[in-house]
């Protein structure tokens, strides 16, 4: 089962070096610096935003959804910071078991059928998208 990677599960002694190197301007780093950041890029874009009272992750972001990491509450929110939508997506799997569903589409209001000039917000299941 693996976890959401974010700087602070580093040891300090390696969250200084990256933060040493992300200060040098990448056209001025060594190969050995730029292969670190590389394999250290979770740790780097992802972030958590929020946690419940029990230590589960209720928000978070980064450039990859977590697909069966665990820590997450179920109806978490994750987004996805390189989305051409809003990258959003909600959690329908467990703490242990994270599985998203894009709710980034079921948020955009759609025209209403009335005479109205008011919009309605489409919530049906066939606008969402399952990541498993």
């Amino acid at each position: 089962m693996s976890t959401f990677k974010v700087k602070t599960d580093l040891r300090p002694a390696v969250q200084r070096e990256l933060d040493r190197i992300l200060a040098i301007s990448s056209g001025k780093r060594t190969t050995r610096e730029s292969n670190f950041l590389t394999a250290l890029a979770p740790y780097i874009t992802n972030e958590i935003i929020m946690k419940d009272a029990l230590g589960r992750i209720v928000m978070a972001a980064g450039l990859t959804v977590p697909v069966g990491m665990s820590g997450f509450k179920k109806g978490a929110v994750f987004t996805k910071k390189d989305a051409s939508n809003e990258g959003r997506y909600v959690n329908r799997g467990t703490e242990t078991t994270a599985s998203w569903n894009d709710v980034s589409s079921a948020n955009s209001p759609s025209p209403s059928d009335s005479p109205s000039s008011s919009e309605s917000s489409s919530s049906s299941p066939s606008d969402r998208k399952s990541v498993v």
